[in-house]
């Protein structure tokens, strides 16, 4: 019955996967060219922030000392002056590699920000894929991919050299594959993932759960659990290599922490444009699609699975931001941080609201996305200082550090 079903609605709604395919490379090629032509000017640009003081030291140690990793690790991290930071993250080894291959950093920085390019369009790609495998309608899932890249931080990670748009990219592919019944590759991909950054963990339980509810598996949930154990077992690894951050608390009970750090720092993250209407956005369309998912079984729609899905997603990011603070010192949300949502988010909002109607769901992701453009031009944006890193908002990297 669900096979069956899922197979009707997407020969009703005319999506073929051939066409599916050369529409995601046309999206990634596009949003590489639009990057390449826009922000072509800072391809000789430094890292800022947490990417000038954390991966990069590591990543210019490990290339001047012949990738002798035990020596890089043996050194103090950045908060004691040190570049032990991100040491054994993939994409500190890929940077290293990069900056050995082309002799020098200020050489390697033009290939590495096309590769931050790149990523972004892989990004969109993968989110084009999330939407059209649920709704089968390329239209809204190609809308859904540019709405995506409006997100301004992710838009300022895309012109800057760092690990949450690698992790990024490769969590929604790993969600994307575990939609469509790929397990395999879904697993590789979060591996990948959380070797980029130990955060992409918050991407498990939405796994889990697409994995269990799998309409073409005939494998029983030890199968689910079974698959659950790499990603797990990374995540283990790099999280204990990763170590305790340092720094001074400034409560010391747990529950103080947790409403004090923790809800401040939702609070605070919250206030980061764009992100209040992508979360406001999701919460009234799943009330729009909530009498589908009263009415019908999580099988029994493909857009009723990736709704049921992004709203564990959602809700496990929350927690994990929620509950940092009482395991990790001085832990604060900063706006790239919340990058892993806009993709995730507004494959939520089209797949909810098109289990009512196409055109409310086409039209909600376009308002979306002019909210966004608003807030990426500065035109509802202040210019008040108070947030972690103005550059982040506005894309102005040479005013904010001058």
């Amino acid at each position: 019955m669900t096979i069956t079903h899922s197979v009707e609605r997407s020969s009703e709604t005319g999506s073929n996967p051939s066409r599916d395919r050369l529409l995601a490379l046309a999206i990634a090629l596009s949003v590489f060219l639009i990057l390449l032509a826009t922000r072509s000017h800072i391809l000789n640009q430094l890292p800022t922030w947490d990417g000038a003081m954390g991966m990069t030291p590591a990543a210019l140690t490990l290339a001047a000392t012949n990738f002798d990793l035990f020596d890089l690790l043996r050194q103090p991290s950045y908060e004691a002056g040190g570049p032990n930071t991100h040491s054994l993250s993939l994409a500190t080894l890929m940077t290293a590699g990069v900056i050995a291959l082309t002799g020098s950093y200020q050489s390697a920085l033009p290939i590495l920000h096309l590769i931050s390019f790149a990523l972004t369009g892989a990004l969109a790609a993968a989110t084009f894929f999330l939407v059209v495998r649920a709704t089968a309608d390329q239209l809204l899932a190609a809308i859904a991919a540019g709405v995506t890249i409006l997100y301004p931080p992710l838009l300022v990670q895309a012109s800057d050299v760092y690990l949450d748009l690698p992790m990024t990219a490769a969590v929604v592919w790993a969600l994307h594959f575990a939609f469509s019944g790929r397990r395999a590759m879904a697993i590789l991909m979060i591996c990948l993932a959380i070797w980029i950054k130990p955060t992409a963990v918050i991407a498990l339980p939405a796994l889990a759960y697409l994995f269990a509810s799998d309409p073409t598996s005939k494998r029983g949930h030890w199968s689910t659990v079974a698959s659950m154990i790499p990603p797990m077992t990374l995540a283990l690894g790099v999280l204990m290599a990763h170590g305790t951050n340092t720094g001074v608390p400034l409560v010391n009970s747990p529950l103080t922490r947790l409403i004090f750090l923790g809800f401040r720092s939702v609070w605070y993250s919250i206030r980061t444009p764009g992100l209040l209407v992508l979360v406001g956005s999701a919460i009234v369309a799943l009330a729009v699609g909530s009498r589908a998912v009263v009415r019908d079984s999580p099988f029994a729609s493909p857009k009723l699975r990736l709704v049921l899905a992004m709203s564990i997603f959602f809700t496990s990011t929350l927690l994990f931001f929620l509950l940092n603070p009482l395991v990790t010192i001085g832990f604060a949300i900063l706006p790239r941080y919340t990058i892993v949502l806009a993709p995730t988010l507004v494959a939520l909002i089209a797949a909810s609201v098109s289990l009512r109607d196409r055109r409310m769901a086409i039209a909600s992701c376009i308002f979306v996305g002019l909210s966004l453009a608003a807030f990426m031009s500065g035109a509802l944006v202040s210019s008040s200082p108070e947030y972690y890193a103005v550059s982040e908002r506005d894309l102005s990297y040479a005013e904010h550090l001058a």
